[in-house]
């Protein structure tokens, strides 16, 4: 229906990432504990991309999911193109933390896991709060006081994990 009306490019989500943040958004760190392992979410939206894919195969399809996955992204997502499930290959969180991974697969081969978002979420929570995103983690310097000062006088909830990170 939507290569119908004129869609030709299609970015795969699920969920909604209010009520259930771990179906389009694999992770495992944070207040909220998933109902079910990160790889079942990331399977699914990978799976997701494949089924599009196959069914609108003059569509570009977008897999995603492959965030949580750190440094074995990318040759997951080399896989799946090349198997065809989907064309092109998105790294939302990964891209925030880690925004010169790309040149690291072409000049290195591969992505240096101690650069790769760890999947807290913690981006997501600055701009769900409306805050001007970024890795609270990786480039604490900036977006720590920009989380805390978003999550000022709303309910903490911070898994002793991260804290480790920060």
């Amino acid at each position: 229906m939507l290569w119908e009306r004129g869609v030709r490019i299609l970015n795969v989500t699920c969920g909604n990432p209010y009520y259930n943040p771990h179906i389009n958004r694999p992770y495992d760190l944070g207040f909220y504990t998933p109902p079910e392992h990160p790889l079942v979410s990331a399977e699914r939206l990978l799976r997701c991309g494949r089924e599009i894919q196959k069914a609108v195969p003059q569509m570009i399809v977008m897999g995603t999911g492959l965030s949580w996955l750190r440094e074995y992204g990318a040759m997951v997502a080399a896989g799946a193109i090349r198997e065809g499930w989907f064309q092109l290959a998105g790294f939302g969180r990964q891209a925030i933390a880690y925004p010169d991974f790309p040149l690291d697969i072409f000049r290195e081969g591969g992505m240096k896991r101690s650069k790769c978002c760890i999947s807290c979420s913690k981006c997501s929570e600055i701009m769900r709060f409306g805050g001007k995103t970024g890795c609270v983690v990786r480039d604490s310097g900036v977006y720590a006081p920009q989380y805390r000062k978003c999550r000022d006088g709303k309910p903490t909830l911070i898994d002793n994990r991260l804290a480790e990170h920060v």
